[in-house]
Order: C-alpha cells, then structure tokens, then sequence
C-alpha cells in the first residue's frame, strides 16, 4: 500500500496548485472553469484514496494483531 501513498498526496498537492493559481490569476472564464473542475477532481480523488489507504492499514493492524 506504500506505493501509492506518493502518488495520493502529488495529486492532492498538484489539484491544490491548480486550484490557488485558477483562482489567482484572470483567466478566461472558460479555462477558470475547466483548471477549478480538474484541481477538485484531483483533490476529491486523492482525499478518497487517503481515506482508504488509512483504513486498510488500521484494517491490516487489527488484523494481524
């Protein structure tokens, strides 16, 4: 499960980034729309694989104990 652990949180930091310069900087409406659409999907997909990276290894602790 450590293999994606990076991968979660660069998609996390990346939809982040998108977001703050999405909203930072005046962008055709168009882009704005589409650079926000892209750093929350990035965002709500890193956080649900968090969640569940979290919960298989307390899964896998009360497991093996």
């Amino acid at each position: 499960m450590v293999k994606n652990l990076p991968l979660l949180i660069a998609m996390f930091t990346i939809g982040c980034g998108v977001t703050l310069i999405s909203s930072r900087t005046a962008l055709p409406q168009v882009m704005e729309i589409v650079l926000l659409s892209i750093g929350a999907i990035l965002k709500v997909w890193s956080i649900i694989g968090l969640i569940l990276h979290l919960g298989i290894i307390q899964w896998n602790k009360d497991f093996n104990d």
